[in-house]
């Protein structure tokens, strides 16, 4: 009994506890490293295990009762330290080399709460209370670096989101896209996608996906930027196709197939450029054929036109004269040529004069006429590949020409 610590001479186990719990002291107040609360804590219990021998009959048994439940008290406070120092280790640890995804952020943004709770639980008069005090500030801007990293993963996240929707509805537009308005907006789809995209800040967990799908999505943007591109051709060529058509047909209702035929060509010309496999291709191919037909059947009534024309301008060159040989009248089907009462009339007078003269030369002269003005008239009707018939001054059929 008497060899029990403090029972006799004096007690150093409380001097060392007291020197224990003052360096417990000293460490959390002065130390820096991670570990403070564990070595001050381990320090209390040197402490403990000190005073906690000396028995019930030794004069210092009452000191020693009452230090041993001053130093387990704080140690509880050490209890929240340590959990403290072990949380904020954890959220240190899920945070390193970022960028991390929201849900991690989230997590460590839990655990810095968790920290600062176990060190708001440690009162004023604790001895750990400088370290809490120290750690409550440098955890809290921890935890406030954490929410903002946490609102900008989120917000990062939710417009990754956002482009991958309106990406999703690009594509469905695509699939029933047809005309250059519905490509247009398949490509206004593709383009706020893209710009979501370039909005999301390049430090988050976010970017390195959207910077995969942008590259994506920049194709896809392309893709229907050319096909709005080629329905606009396809549909500007198609209208104005129809268009001149239209015009062409006007054009031949007034007879007038010199225009007709330029307005058939050029509506067969914007037909035959609508690109293939366009929603306006189908359209436009029949009109191709129907335009083409269109075009030869006023390509003929125009060589008609021009060969009435011609006839009539060589006619009058060939009636003319003083007295005027021949009227005329010129249509597709006949040309009829009725030589004047007149210039009849003075043929027959000189020729009966020049055979009363027996003027040789003045009757090879007059047969002459008649024949070149024979020939003049078959040419004539040849060139307009019209049949021609020929009547005297009084009105009778002298002659009867079929073209060769």
């Amino acid at each position: 009994m008497l060899s029990r610590p403090c029972v006799i001479g004096e007690c150093t186990a409380l001097d060392n506890a007291k020197q224990l719990s003052q360096n417990s002291a000293n460490t959390l107040r002065t130390s820096k490293v991670s570990n403070t609360p564990q070595e001050a804590q381990e320090q209390l219990k040197q402490a403990i295990a000190l005073l906690k021998p000396i028995p019930s009959w030794s004069k210092h048994y009452a000191e020693a009762q009452n230090a041993i439940e001053t130093y387990q008290e704080q140690n509880q406070n050490l209890n929240s330290a340590v959990d403290a120092a072990q949380l904020a280790a954890k959220a240190a640890q899920k945070t390193q080399k970022p960028p991390h995804s929201a849900e991690s952020w989230q997590s460590a943004q839990k655990l810095w709460e968790s920290a600062i709770g176990q060190l708001e639980e440690i009162p004023k008069d604790s001895p750990a209370y400088p370290f809490a005090k120290r750690k409550l500030k440098e955890y809290r801007t921890n935890l406030a670096s954490a929410n903002r990293q946490l609102s900008t993963e989120q917000k990062a996240e939710n417009q990754l989101v956002a482009a991958k929707n309106t990406a999703q509805i690009a594509e469905a537009l695509a699939v029933v896209a047809k005309s250059a308005d519905s490509w247009e907006k398949v490509q206004a789809n593709w383009e706020k996608s893209i710009e979501t995209l370039s909005e999301i800040p390049t430090d988050t967990k976010a970017y390195q996906q959207a910077k995969v799908l942008s590259s994506k999505y920049e194709t896809r943007l392309s893709q229907a930027s050319d096909r709005k591109n080629v329905e606009g051709i396809a549909e500007d060529a198609y209208t104005q196709a129809v268009t001149l058509a239209a015009q062409a047909k006007i054009f031949e209702e007034r007879n007038a197939w010199f225009k007709a035929s330029e307005y058939w060509r050029r509506a067969l010309s914007y037909a035959s450029q609508v690109p293939a496999a366009t929603s306006y291709s189908q359209k436009a191919n029949p009109l191709i054929s129907a335009y083409k037909t269109s075009l030869q059947q006023a390509e003929v009534k125009l060589e008609e036109d021009r060969n009435l024309q011609k006839a009539r301008t060589d006619l009058d060159r060939t009636c003319k004269g003083n007295p005027k040989i021949c009227d005329y009248t010129v249509s597709k089907d006949l040309i009829a040529v009725q030589m004047t009462p007149d210039y009849v009339q003075k043929l027959q007078q000189t020729f009966i004069q020049a055979e009363n003269t027996n003027a040789t030369k003045t009757r090879q002269a007059i047969e002459k006429h008649v024949e070149t003005l024979q020939e003049a008239l078959e040419a004539i009707g040849d060139n307009a590949n019209i049949p021609m018939q020929v009547y005297d001054g009084e009105g009778k059929r002298i002659g009867t020409k079929t073209p060769n």
